[in-house]
């Protein structure tokens, strides 16, 4: 236990998520009805926001300093499960949340789950993640309940299904953490927290469709 606690301060990504766990701490005891200048809403959310950064730096440093051979199994083949995306059909109209419904041919392989992702028409590159699928007692279908999607009127918005491993999955709730203490400093979606900008090794797009927020 000692050994492992030394390696972690010693390590740049473990640095950066003890960093990240003292702002998390920070931003929730500046919640509290305390006097002072450091005690204010602004401070708060500088705080919850350097600790969404250092935890998803330190996270993504971490996967992609880890040696191959600690990586588990072998990287699925999309098209080896046939994932599919039935509902909502491309290029339809849609309220800023959604139910995504979909096909699967066979089951997930060990370790993985299902997620749903979104990314805007402007920018690509940017991935967020959104639900976790639950696959039907059937093993032939899935669905993603409330799945936002965001945006304005005639906005385009891509959501892709992905099959998602150990290391992406950390990623993502990593991401996750920091977005609902974002949220909750901010009360509502008008401003945007960092998304993610590259995928874990262990992260395969297996389906997307486009959708356009009505």
């Amino acid at each position: 236990m000692k050994d492992a606690l030394l390696a972690l301060i010693r390590s740049f990504w473990g640095m950066l998520l003890i960093l990240g766990f003292l702002l998390l701490v920070g931003g929730a005891a500046s919640s509290l009805n305390v006097k002072g200048t450091i005690f204010t809403p602004e401070n708060r959310l500088a705080m919850y926001i350097g600790a969404a950064v250092c935890l998803i730096v330190s996270v993504s440093v971490y996967i992609w300093e880890k040696p191959n051979g600690d990586r588990g199994v072998a990287k699925p083949v999309a098209a080896d499960y046939d994932i599919k995306i039935l509902d909502p059909k491309p290029g339809v109209s849609v309220q800023a949340v959604v139910r995504v419904l979909g096909t699967v041919k066979k089951p997930l392989p060990p370790g993985y789950r299902l997620q749903l992702v979104r990314r805007w028409e402007t920018r690509p590159d940017t991935y967020y993640p959104v639900q976790v699928a639950d696959i039907d007692p059937d093993g032939e279908h899935w669905t993603a309940d409330k799945c936002y999607v965001g945006g304005d009127a005639g906005d385009g918005r891509i959501l892709e299904a992905v099959l998602v491993g150990p290391d992406a999955a950390l990623l993502f709730d990593t991401w996750k953490t920091g977005f609902e203490a974002f949220l909750n400093a901010r009360k509502n979606h008008d401003f945007l927290f960092p998304g993610i900008q590259k995928f874990p090794p262990d992260a395969v797009v297996c389906a997307r469709v486009r959708v356009v927020r009505v």
